[in-house]
């Protein structure tokens, strides 16, 4: 960790040819918020302010839990069954568009599955049906 006073952070905000980024390379270099360093900066005579976040910097968006072979074989049989979309999704406590996208993955031509656990449904979909 740099130890940077005020006045030095002033002078390498000064002297950045991208004062946008610079705010930015000065939050990870003294391990300071954006917000104290534009404060900072503001109190040393710039007009600073905190780096608009862009696409490429927002975190990524977390999946919702991950399906398992059970849970595939589960909506299989409902929807083979003829229960509703909105029955299924409350039966397995999962949106309607998790449903429709997993119906829909498992109704694509055979051998396109996009996970493990939907093949293993699968194929225990089809024991069932051959006994």
């Amino acid at each position: 960790m740099a130890w940077l006073s005020d006045k030095q952070i002033c002078i390498m905000y000064r002297d950045s040819a991208n004062r946008e980024e610079q705010i930015k390379i000065l939050s990870e270099l003294t391990l300071y918020s954006v917000e104290r360093i534009v404060s900072i900066l503001r109190a040393g005579g710039y007009k600073a302010e905190a780096p608009k976040m862009r696409y490429s910097d927002r975190p990524p968006r977390k999946c919702s839990r991950r399906w398992t072979a059970e849970e595939y074989l589960k909506v299989w049989r409902m929807f083979n069954e003829g229960a509703s979309l909105l029955r299924i999704a409350k039966e397995c406590d999962r949106s309607m568009g998790a449903i429709r996208g997993a119906l829909r993955g498992l109704q694509q031509s055979p051998g396109y599955c996009t996970t493990d656990d939907m093949r293993t449904a699968l194929r225990l979909y089809e024991r069932e049906a051959n006994r």
